[in-house]
């Protein structure tokens, strides 16, 4: 009974300061509809990103390939590749940006994940 008066009072707190209509996020680690797809440095194909539907995510940089997740948040996607700390690129009308400002165009979809090793 103490717990769902403390959830009530919590609800009530939130109501009373918050300016404007309440909403509860998207879970930020679902991938976001049309973020997909294989986004490569341009002159190089050999180096892209590829991020599947599933959240699941390949960077592929020339004979390196690395396998991680992402998430998305609006336009902000948090590349989550395992022993890297995580990396915060832009995706807006088909053009992941780097933080360092390079601009790498979706050039189609992605492919399948690497298999994993034997």
């Amino acid at each position: 009974m103490k717990v769902l008066a403390l959830l009530i009072a919590s609800l009530a707190f939130l109501l009373l300061t918050t300016s404007g209509p309440l909403t509860i996020a998207a879970d930020p680690g679902t991938p976001a509809p049309g973020i997909s797809g294989r986004y490569a440095k341009p002159g190089n194909a050999a180096m892209y990103f590829d991020l599947r539907p599933d959240g699941t995510l390949t960077v592929a940089q020339g004979m390196l390939v690395f396998s991680g997740t992402y998430t998305v948040k609006g336009v902000d996607v948090t590349l989550i590749i395992p022993s890297i700390a995580p990396n915060v690129v832009q995706i807006a009308n088909g053009v992941m940006t780097m933080q360092d400002g390079s601009k790498w165009p979706r050039v189609g979809n992605a492919g399948p994940a690497p298999a994993p090793p034997h």
